[in-house]
């Protein structure tokens, strides 16, 4: 096993940071699928020749959050996972740090294929990558804080469309995610084969600024107490 590799390097710019104050969510995001992206290139697997990749899925748990002007380090490296199929996925660990305070923003497992664009089909990556000596040098261990709090990695449940029309009510609840919601998905979100990009989440779309809403810091609403006293709602991890 080996150390976790730096992958990228950012600085939280203002336009990151939303109505909490701190950077929102899905930045962290952005940052984890562009050093995915690279370290798959490392290992030969990339985009092209009407192949493309795709991440099956993405655990995170954060821990500090993060304002304008941090400097933010993405480190990862592969791990190993008893039930999956390597020749049909490859499993990642990576963690945001801040190197100023040598604090950990937030920590990622990834389960990435790679895709056929024409159909759809999941291809057999050990077909595209015969670098198995950098796989043993990106080989790591996910750390106990880098582990699930609550949630559970086990494949999950399936669920039908009409079992969820039946417990999902058609209004939303305001300042939640509950309810039906609906928003556009612009070009911009979308990747050169018109599918929406894989660091671009459905949840930010569907709640995405409505015309004359553009200017309002993005993120979990601010809200108010009978007592007047501004609270809000953070996410500690996701699956």
């Amino acid at each position: 096993m080996t150390e976790l590799k730096v992958l990228h390097e950012s600085t939280v710019q203002p336009e990151e940071i939303d109505a909490l104050g701190h950077m929102n969510v899905r930045y962290y995001m952005t940052r984890v699928a562009q050093a995915n992206r690279a370290m798959l290139a490392e290992l030969g697997i990339q985009d092209g020749s009407g192949k493309a990749i795709r991440r099956l899925d993405t655990y995170t748990r954060f821990h500090r959050e993060q304002f304008a002007g941090a400097t933010l380090l993405t480190l990862g490296g592969l791990i190993a996972d008893a039930g999956s199929d390597e020749s049909q996925a490859i499993n990642g660990y990576f963690e945001i740090r801040n190197p100023d305070n040598n604090q950990v923003a937030a920590s990622f497992i990834l389960r990435s294929c790679l895709i056929d664009v024409s159909n759809q089909q999941v291809l057999d990556i050990n077909a595209t990558s015969a670098k198995t000596d950098l796989t043993r040098e990106y080989s790591v261990r996910v750390p106990e804080y880098g582990m699930p709090r609550s949630l559970s990695l086990n494949d999950p449940a399936r669920i039908s469309l009409e079992e969820l029309e039946a417990v999902v009510g058609d209004d939303p609840t305001p300042g939640m995610m509950s309810g039906r919601r609906k928003n556009v998905v612009y070009a911009d979100d979308c990747d050169s084969d018109g599918r929406l990009r894989e660091e671009v989440d459905l949840m930010f779309v569907l709640h995405r600024p409505t015309t004359g809403e553009e200017n309002e810091p993005g993120g979990p609403p601010v809200m108010r107490d009978s007592e007047g006293r501004r609270y809000s709602w953070a996410m500690i991890e996701t699956r």
